[in-house]
């Protein structure tokens, strides 16, 4: 069984919500789900499991009351946990993956899917736990842990075919701008679109409507109008006639208006993909994780720069660039210093333009993952890529190489890495060092 990190190391909100938690903590809040949840107020149990069940099953799939109490649904998953209630930390999870990838706290988002993989493994249930590891294996990716986010998906996709359910796995409305960048090749897709198709019924999945709808927009960007027209129709075909599809109308409502934005595209009616792409950004803030609203930006971002529609491609840029302050992510920030520069060239006053692009750009003033490092963890991290050993380290700081050890720990898990290398790597790319 994976081990699951211990409560009380992760961090210091898991330690707060698993060891505080009562009913006293979540008074205010427990008054309020009473009203919204009326057979809660008149029965004799309290009991904060309790009202986290009657709360998924009144909201389910609802992004945004989902993710209003979400802390009282960790605490309730920590709690069913430490007793071992292995079908409600199942349920608890289930629910909480519409909102882990849009929680501040990474660590804690990847601990919710680790306790419900954890818990799949002791039933076992082994579609749930396919369902887990295919979530968890999206969030690493949209973290910058691509090999392991990648090989991960790959094998949860392995785990449901073993289960017979292949093409199921969690909800891929939701999680479709994930799987655009996970199939990275045109070729890629059409092997995966191949594996569905030897289902029954496979026109009738949610894999099958996300993999058409990555055909089309890899043929778009490959300038392959003919082929990307057909299947961006196809999809929304398919979309319009789906009977199947269970989720939440919210990511039925998102899939929809990104596949509407790339058919306008490729017809080449740019006021309509523009409309089209504002739409989708605000569904993506609404409701999708901040990858999917990423995502959308950086290919608004491309598609307006090709059409010399300089001026939506700064407003995209800035968008994205606000974003990059919270989510951090490398390739993400990257982007937008590619794009940065280009603009720079094109726009008619270069300096005022240079000058506010170093006002909202995250590089290389700060960024969440800066701010997350401590001096000391900077410190040691910035004598590594100098070449110094552990040992020469603890001398020059004047600490142990216990300790030595410890920040570069910290550092790691801060950083989703695993070496040094990969640690200078990454905080050169953020700008933690020079």
């Amino acid at each position: 069984m994976k081990h699951i990190p211990d409560q009380t190391h992760s961090s210091g909100l898991i330690y707060e919500i698993g060891h505080q938690a009562d009913l006293t903590q979540f008074s205010d809040e427990l008054e309020y789900l009473e009203l919204l949840l009326p057979n809660i107020a008149t029965s004799n149990t309290r009991d904060l499991r309790t009202y986290a069940m009657a709360y998924i099953e009144r909201f389910p799939d609802d992004v945004l009351q989902l993710e209003h109490e979400w802390k009282l649904l960790y605490a309730a998953l920590i709690q069913s946990s430490q007793r071992a209630d292995y079908g409600t930390v199942i349920a608890l999870v289930q629910s909480l993956t519409h909102v882990v990838g849009r929680l501040d706290n990474p660590v804690v988002a990847e601990h919710i899917l680790r306790l419900g993989i954890a818990a799949c493994q002791q039933l076992p249930d082994h579609k749930q736990l396919a369902f887990f590891q295919n979530r968890l294996a999206t969030l690493l990716f949209s973290h910058g842990n691509y090999q392991e986010g990648r090989h991960l998906w790959y094998s949860s996709l392995r785990q449901a075919e073993s289960c017979g359910d292949a093409v199921c796995v969690w909800e891929p409305l939701s999680s479709f701008a994930h799987m655009a960048d996970i199939l990275r090749s045109y070729e890629e897709t059409q092997r995966f679109i191949a594996m569905i198709q030897r289902s029954d019924e496979y026109e009738s999945s949610d894999y099958f409507l996300s993999a058409i709808f990555i055909r089309g927009f890899r043929a778009r960007v490959m300038n392959h109008p003919a082929e990307a027209q057909n299947d961006l129709k196809y999809c929304l075909r398919l979309l319009s006639t789906h009977k199947k599809i269970t989720y939440s109308p919210s990511y039925r409502q998102l899939f929809t208006m990104a596949a509407q934005t790339e058919l306008a595209r490729v017809q080449g009616d740019y006021a309509r993909s523009q409309a089209y792409a504002e739409s989708s950004h605000a569904l993506a803030q609404l409701f999708g994780d901040r990858y999917t609203a990423a995502s959308l930006l950086i290919d608004q971002m491309f598609f307006t720069y090709r059409q010399e529609r300089f001026a939506d491609t700064q407003t995209a840029f800035l968008r994205l660039s606000a974003l990059s302050y919270q989510y951090a992510d490398p390739s993400f920030i990257r982007y937008c210093h590619i794009l940065e520069q280009q603009l720079a060239l094109q726009s008619p006053k270069r300096s005022s333009y240079a000058q506010h692009t170093q006002r909202t750009m995250p590089i290389p003033t700060s960024s969440p993952l800066q701010e997350a490092l401590s001096e000391r963890e900077v410190e040691v991290l910035q004598c590594i890529a100098d070449g110094y050993s552990n040992q020469e380290i603890a001398s020059l700081l004047v600490i142990t190489t216990g300790t030595v050890k410890k920040h570069l720990e910290h550092t790691y898990a801060k950083l989703h890495v695993r070496s040094r290398t990969a640690a200078i790597a990454r905080a050169r790319s953020l700008s933690i060092l020079p």
